[in-house]
């Protein structure tokens, strides 16, 4: 691959616009579920997922469940997402997102913050 291409293919990773929201992660058996907020909501599915078959999740509880349970007993998914604001030149939406995660868990009681290590 030329250099070009490679700087261009740098450009477009930084200025891609991933989708950012809240991630669910809900034990079947138990109906545990588990929210976190995400600046991009697929590398922090595939993170978690990772972190779990590695048996090093932060949650201990949703670890242990995982354990216990097993990935088939589980759904992880995107719950909410934070469109971006058109006609703004905000680039930090941490603010925005813990906001939103706030929202969920007090319409969702039984549900439990996952760590964020954004």
């Amino acid at each position: 691959m030329d250099n070009d291409r490679k700087r261009q293919l740098k450009q477009s990773y930084k200025e891609r616009r991933p989708e950012m929201g809240i991630i669910s992660c809900c034990c079947q058996p138990t109906q545990d579920t588990f929210f976190a907020w995400a600046k991009d909501t697929q590398a922090m599915i595939n993170s978690n997922r990772f972190q779990l078959f590695a048996g090093s999740h932060p949650n201990l509880l949703l670890q242990k469940l995982w354990d216990a349970h097993g990935q088939e007993n589980f759904q992880i998914t995107i719950f909410e997402t934070l469109p971006y604001k058109e006609d703004c030149d905000q680039e930090d939406y941490t603010q925005d997102l813990q906001t939103l995660l706030e929202i969920c868990l007090a319409h969702h009681p039984q549900a439990q913050k996952m760590l964020n290590r954004q």
